[in-house]
């Protein structure tokens, strides 16, 4: 995506527009959660959008741990 992280993060923001990000996409076209806790490792430090979570229990220990919020 153009810019990501920073520069489309800020290009939201400015417009009011909140960012949410979802799971990989399944062979059936549909975007699951962003259910894996290595994936969640992999946001840029101070990532400040939504995440889209089947598995809470499994991801938001490790948002905790990253980013100090749920």
């Amino acid at each position: 995506m153009w810019g990501w992280p920073n520069r489309f993060l800020d290009r939201m923001q400015a417009v009011d527009t909140q960012v949410c990000l979802l799971g990989p996409y399944s062979g059936g076209g549909f975007s699951e959660g962003l259910d894996d806790p290595q994936l969640i490792d992999q946001l840029p430090d101070g990532y400040s959008g939504g995440i889209s979570t089947d598995a809470p229990d499994l991801v938001l220990p490790v948002i905790k741990a990253r980013f100090g919020r749920p």
